[in-house]
């Protein structure tokens, strides 16, 4: 029998012991050390990307030694992996940290995917996040903004793609009726001015977050009309907005989006309290 003292002395603890935990029994109680669940957690790590059926089974076969432990075998092993995780916006919700609550996994939590088998979910990394972030705002910049082919600029607004004639912009003298402070009247005077309006509003710059009604939102937010590119002499601009024809929708790989409820994913145009309106995209 070892001396208590002896056990003081990290140096001096034994190299061998047995792969069976120590428990104690009092009525339906059982007490597990650290030693069990470090088993149970070491050996579901070596099971990854095995069937779970199979490792289950494994695993009643070692508990089925013990009453005790097969009893309790479901709610250790819980602790540990997400048998039946949940789906929700491309993201996976489980208990594997908490059994009586639904919580988004977090990286490398065990889970058995939809064919059975054991995975360790992997998490985006902070780095991974903002290049994902960054990419989707300048997707839907570009979405927002349309692009030109065969002469005609495409855009697409509310689920529905447009084409319209495309010309160079020209700024051309105009009158427009200026305040003069001395008459404290509007006076006709002669500026320069863009000759064309572009036909789908005023283009976007780039993307914020905002939250409205409680719904988190990524804003387009575009340029007025003295810093919009489309306005400047030479540059590209669409006249003539129409409803693209099938024939050049197939040409083009395009299709419609089918929103049955106005308020599913999509842009929309909304007036800010100051009345200037802008364009939202909304999930």
């Amino acid at each position: 029998m070892h001396n208590k003292k002896i056990f003081k002395d990290k140096e001096n603890f034994p190299t061998k012991e047995k792969m069976h935990p120590k428990w104690r029994s009092h009525g339906r109680e059982v007490e597990i050390t650290k030693r069990y669940f470090n088993f149970l957690h070491r050996l579901l790590r070596k099971s990854v990307g095995r069937k779970w059926n199979d490792v289950y089974s494994e695993l009643k076969e070692i508990f089925i030694k013990n009453n005790h432990l097969e009893m309790f075998t479901e709610e250790y092993v819980s602790r540990f992996i997400c048998i039946n995780p949940i789906y929700k916006n491309g993201e996976i919700y489980g208990n594997s940290r908490n059994v009586y609550a639904q919580t988004k996994l977090s990286n490398d939590d065990l889970y058995v995917n939809s064919d059975g088998i054991i995975t360790a979910h992997k998490t985006m990394t902070y780095k991974q996040i903002v290049r994902k972030n960054e990419q989707e705002k300048l997707d839907l910049v570009a979405k927002h903004n349309g692009f030109i082919a065969d002469g005609l600029w495409f855009a697409q607004r509310n689920g529905v793609w447009y084409i319209a004639d495309v010309v160079k912009q020209q700024i051309v003298p105009t009158i427009k009726h200026v305040y003069d402070i001395a008459l404290k009247a509007h006076v006709p005077t002669e500026v320069l001015a863009p000759k064309y309006k572009h036909a789908y509003g005023y283009t976007g710059s780039s993307v914020d977050y905002g939250f409205r009604r409680g719904i988190r939102n990524l804003h387009i937010i575009e340029h007025n009309k003295h810093t919009d590119p489309v306005n400047v002499a030479g540059a590209n601009v669409a006249i003539n907005k129409r409803i693209c024809c099938s024939k050049i929708l197939k040409k083009h790989g395009l299709v419609n989006d089918i929103v049955e409820d106005k308020k599913g994913p999509g842009f929309y145009t909304k007036s800010d309290w100051n009345g200037r309106s802008f364009v939202e995209y909304r999930y």
